[in-house]
This record gives structure tokens, C-alpha cells and sequence, in this order.
């Protein structure tokens, strides 16, 4: 198993599910949008299985580097093919959970039999991206890359919201 880069492990710095997936398929590309438009809660993260993230969190996970499908991570858990997709559809908007319940009793390698025929014919139906994905700007704020930019410059404004925190409670007590 590869060791991961740093002694921080990536998933304990995100609290919300992430949704991997292949950049480079248009119809994985379809999934994402679809799963934003339908998120309303914004419960989920998405990174390309392709990205520095992507490949570090199936790591941390034990999920094969070359796997070639969804990837739902949930806490220390992972789900694959259909049962990461019916989770998915489980949190969304409107009647989509329904899918979910209606059809996890359904055994999983029955169900990623068509999940596996679908997934091995998605490039010659609909072809491959040159570019990761077509989002506009608030749907960019949902990719893992973005999230993490946001945890950064918070834990880069520590040292200065704590030394805020002692000039002001100092200036309380010369005021007592």
C-alpha cells in the first residue's frame, strides 16, 4: 500500500461527503452537475479521481489507484459503482431517495452488473473531456480543491485572530 504524502491524513480536514469521479468522462461530468443542481443542502464535495486529492483520499481509504468508477467517501467509509450512487441519491432534492430506497434491497453485484455496462461503455456514448468540468463559479465552490483553499486561508488567519484576541482581552484588563 503507498504511504500518504504528509502526517496529516486529507479526510480528517473535510467534514462533508466527497463525491470522486472521473474527470475525463462527459458523462461522469453529467453525474456532477446533476448531483450540484439537486444538492440544495450542499451536503457534497467533488474531486476528480485524477486530482492530487482524488488520488490521496482513495489512499487514505485503501481504494484501488486504477479503479475506474464513482467513489463516495462518508467519514472513514467508502462506497463504489451503484451503492455510492444510490447514496448519493439518497441525500438529494425531491423525489430522488426514492431511487435509493426503492432499489438498495436490489443485491449489489446485481446492481453493478448495470452499473459496470454502463460504466464500460460511457466513453463510446459520451466521449471523453479535455478539460475537468464545465462549472460556473458556484459550482466551482463545491470541488474539494476550492473547500480546502478556504481551510487553508481560515487556519492561516489563526495567528492573527489570536494575537487580535490578546491585544484586546490586554487592553480589557489595563481598562479594569
Amino acid at each position: 500500500m503507498q504511504q500518504v504524502p504528509n502526517s496529516s491524513l486529507l479526510s480528517e480536514r473535510i467534514n462533508k461527503p466527497v463525491i470522486l469521479f472521473d474527470g475525463e468522462c462527459a458523462a461522469c461530468d453529467v453525474f456532477v452537475r446533476f448531483v450540484i443542481e439537486r444538492d440544495l443542502k450542499a451536503i457534497f464535495l467533488f474531486a476528480p479521481l485524477q486530482s492530487e486529492e482524488g488520488k490521496r483520499l482513495c489512499i487514505e481509504h485503501g481504494v484501488p489507484l486504477d479503479l475506474n468508477t464513482v467513489v463516495l467517501i462518508e467519514g472513514n467509509k467508502h462506497f463504489i459503482k451503484s451503492t455510492a450512487v444510490l447514496r448519493v441519491c439518497s441525500q438529494l432534492s425531491n423525489f430522488w431517495p426514492l431511487l435509493y430506497y426503492s432499489t438498495i434491497c436490489i443485491p449489489t453485484f446485481i446492481r453493478d452488473i448495470g452499473y459496470s455496462t454502463f460504466a464500460n461503455l460511457r466513453y463510446t456514448l459520451f466521449g471523453k473531456l479535455e478539460i475537468c468540468s464545465r462549472l460556473n463559479a458556484q459550482q466551482k465552490q463545491r470541488l474539494l480543491t476550492f473547500y480546502l483553499s478556504t481551510l487553508t486561508n481560515v487556519s492561516n488567519l489563526q495567528p492573527l485572530i489570536q494575537s487580535i484576541e490578546i491585544n484586546v482581552s490586554s487592553d480589557n484588563n489595563k481598562n479594569e
